[in-house]
């Protein structure tokens, strides 16, 4: 089972980021030998949308977004965020795929 300890902190252009298994502070990698629905990651977000401060003017760095970005990414490399995230829409499901 996972918990909120296998989370940790980064920060990166879009602020107060988390990786998920990072292998950091000495925490074993988890890993799966099964595929497919149900046998990976599952989380549920509340993006807290009626928090969001207003932006007055879109620039490279800021957007009149809501929702999450997600990247995939192995424990050695860094998270691009920026340029190799994908969104994902609050109030939908998002399902992905990988492999190594």
């Amino acid at each position: 089972p996972c918990s909120h300890e296998d989370f940790s902190l980064v920060f990166t252009r879009y602020g107060k980021c988390y990786t998920f298994n990072s292998g950091r502070d000495g925490k074993p990698i988890k890993t799966t030998m099964k595929g497919g629905t149900g046998n990976g990651l599952e989380l549920m977000l509340d993006i807290q949308q009626d928090e969001y401060l207003p932006v007055w003017g879109e620039t490279d760095e800021t957007s009149f977004e809501a929702g999450i970005k997600i990247q995939i990414h192995s424990q050695e490399e860094p998270p691009f965020i920026d340029q190799l995230g994908f969104g994902a829409a609050p109030g939908f499901q998002t399902f992905v795929s990988c492999q190594e």
